[in-house]
């Protein structure tokens, strides 16, 4: 029998990444490309908001967990 990943529905994700951003530095800016520089709430309200920009840190903070997941951070 095949395991089956648990569905994750996409509010989940997006309250899992604001946590993850709310644990970043109040004074830190996040660079998005040539998207600008961003502070934490300002990322936080574009993902609420379903901005592409929320979206990309998103995308971002999946492939990050996801390295965890298959051991492909830092060489394990």
């Amino acid at each position: 029998m095949r395991h089956q990943e648990p569905k994750i529905s996409d509010q989940e994700i997006r309250n899992l990444v604001i946590a993850r951003l709310q644990l970043f530095s109040s004074n830190r800016r996040i660079s998005i490309g040539g998207s600008g520089s961003f502070t934490k709430e300002q990322l936080i309200e574009k993902i609420k908001h379903h901005d592409p920009v929320g979206q990309k840190i998103i995308d971002v903070q999946l492939n990050y967990l996801r390295s965890f997941k298959n051991q492909r951070f830092l060489g394990w």
